[in-house]
């Protein structure tokens, strides 16, 4: 502080006086508030420094504000991605139990089959249509048939004690 340094030629002085403003050049301007002196004025460079500082602060802040917004995003994301995969966890379990229960039912559906062959053999015998009665007398042996999917027809006993079953083809 206080200290003076001159050129050669004895034109140029820089000091810090005893406020510690920078001077450089001429000692004579008053420092206020901007700290620094060139050629006796004081500069605004601390005004365009504390406009810079404010304007930093405020983009900081923005800054902050934002990267705490998405940090809060990020966190409700992650619990939704959570959740998803729970719930994707729990599909697989619910769709893993359906096709133990439609195996479980397929095979109940061939035994069934089975046991429906079986009566089949049992119920529907083969007879002789070339002398089959249809009519509805006291010694007809069926009173009607039914056109089935398989292009079969059934019959409904009426006499008999089965069912029978006319391929036309």
């Amino acid at each position: 502080k206080g200290q003076r340094q001159d050129d050669s030629e004895g034109k140029v002085s820089v000091f810090t006086d005893e406020k510690g403003c920078l001077n450089i050049h001429t000692p004579t301007a008053t420092c206020t508030s901007s700290g620094l002196i060139i050629n006796g004025k004081e500069t605004v460079l601390k005004e365009k420094l504390d406009m810079v500082v404010s304007t930093q602060k405020a983009f900081n802040v923005k800054q902050t504000t934002q990267i705490s917004t998405q940090s809060s995003l990020i966190a409700n994301l992650e619990s939704e991605l959570s959740t998803q995969k729970s719930v994707a966890r729990e599909q697989i379990e619910l769709i893993s139990n359906q096709n133990n229960a439609i195996s479980s039912q397929q095979s109940q559906l061939d035994h069934v089959l089975e046991l429906i062959e079986a009566v089949r053999d049992n119920v529907c015998v083969s007879t002789d249509f070339t002398s089959l009665k249809l009519s509805v007398t006291a010694d007809a042996s069926w009173t009607g048939g039914v056109l089935a999917p398989n292009g079969k027809i059934y019959t409904v006993p009426y006499v008999s004690t089965s069912v029978a079953i006319i391929d036309p083809s």
